[in-house]
């Protein structure tokens, strides 16, 4: 898993990113695009992931706040 790679602040900056149909940056890295390939392409994965950062529900806390 790409998580233990990147850090914590960079996993929910993508992830909220991935939320917001933000693309990826022309400078991110391989580890970060391997991460938001693997959390755009399966629910399921972005839903485990965002526990994996402490994130109970990505979607609420997203819409709730908007930071990472």
């Amino acid at each position: 898993m790409s998580i233990s790679v990147l850090d914590v602040a960079t996993c929910k900056s993508i992830l909220f990113e991935v939320l917001d149909g933000i693309p990826p940056s022309e400078t991110e890295s391989k580890e970060a695009s391997l991460f938001r390939k693997e959390i755009e392409c399966s629910d399921l994965k972005l839903r485990s992931s965002a526990q994996e950062l402490g994130l109970e529900n990505p979607l609420i806390e997203f819409s709730s706040s908007g930071e990472v």
